[in-house]
């Protein structure tokens, strides 16, 4: 956590750019930010492996060994693994609900005849949890805002541009109404939304990695050294999975909290 002024904050690595997010809450006369890991990757040996001779990593998305211990550059033999199989969360809790003859696709040449079916989704699962608070996840701010606008819900706090997002999340969390919902691509993983918090989540996109991202600038090479673009292609739908889980996972937090 860094606490001072934000002309000041840190430089990369601490960056969108380099694989990193940034929450920024604003509390009178003081501004933090909080610098959030997305999937480190090749940052963990030379930033976060010096800071001592042991690290625990703990994950409830671990998204497979072989490609966990290849994204942080770890070998198998010098890692110890413990994993709980059952989790202790009653499956009535969390249920997930998968609209399939609902789902449309929001690629660029198929986006304006598929939006309209995407908001009256959106506005049917809003009306069913009229009296709940709760959370949309999407994959861009240019989403928020058409989302916003199409709506027109006055139940929805929604950031349209990313230096809006923590002073909105810090009104959602902290003085929000009852039936508030929080609009945003930024709260997939580091969110504690628990209790009455949030009672339930909408999912309105996948969370594909931009074109310009840190992944695309990867090469992916095979065990000879050679170039394989289908390894970063399975390795991009591996951290859609993975973004997946956490963004499910933001609404119950205990066993006994429940969401939908």
């Amino acid at each position: 956590q860094y606490r001072e002024p934000l002309e000041k904050a840190p430089t990369p690595p601490f960056s969108v750019e380099r694989g990193f997010a940034t929450l920024v809450s604003l509390d009178h006369d003081r501004t933090e930010l909080t610098v959030v890991n997305t999937g480190f990757g090749s940052h963990f040996n030379p930033f976060i492996r010096p800071f001592g001779e042991k690290q625990i990593l703990m994950t409830g998305s671990l998204g497979g060994l072989d490609a966990f211990c290849q994204w942080l550059g770890l070998k198998k033999d010098e890692i110890y693994v413990v994993t709980i199989s059952k989790s202790p969360f009653p499956v009535r809790n969390r249920r997930i609900v998968v609209p399939t003859t609902r789902t449309v696709s929001m690629k660029a040449e198929e986006r304006k005849k598929n939006f309209p079916k995407l908001v009256k989704t959106r506005e049917e699962i809003l009306e069913a949890h009229s009296e709940d608070r709760g959370v949309i996840h999407v994959n861009s701010y240019e989403l928020v805002r058409d989302l916003k606008e199409a709506i027109k819900n006055p139940r929805l706090l929604a950031p349209v541009r990313s230096d809006e997002h923590g002073f909105l999340y810090h009104r959602f969390v902290t003085d929000g109404a009852k039936d508030a919902v929080f609009v945003s691509p930024g709260i997939a993983e580091g969110v504690d939304l628990k209790d009455d918090l949030a009672r339930f989540q909408i999912i309105a996109s996948l969370a594909f990695p931009p074109n310009k991202g840190l992944l695309n600038s990867l090469i992916f090479t095979d065990d000879l050294g050679r170039k394989n673009e289908a390894l970063k292609i399975r390795e991009m739908y591996r951290q859609v999975a993975i973004k997946l889980i956490q963004q499910v996972g933001r609404v119950v937090r205990h066993h006994e909290d429940f969401g939908v």
